[in-house]
């Protein structure tokens, strides 16, 4: 990963991996899907590690599924 410009919180959202963190940074879902599945995901925890980034870290921050609000309201 040293070849990328990456914060101290993207590193070590994929060191952990947290996939809520990552999908509230903006990691498209089509991708963070197989990288969850890599790291021992079943396709519920996927999901409900989604949603409770969301609860945790707050509205996606960027990238094709960002929220200007809670409750998905772009």
């Amino acid at each position: 990963m040293d070849q990328y410009v990456l914060s101290e919180e993207e590193t070590d959202a994929l060191k952990k991996p947290d996939i809520g963190l990552l999908y509230v940074l903006g990691v498209n879902g089509q991708l963070l899907m197989h990288f969850a599945t890599m790291n021992g995901y079943s396709w519920p925890e996927y999901i409900q590690a989604m949603r409770d980034g969301v609860e945790h870290y707050g509205p996606v921050r960027e990238g094709l599924y960002a929220m200007i609000d809670g409750n998905g309201a772009t």
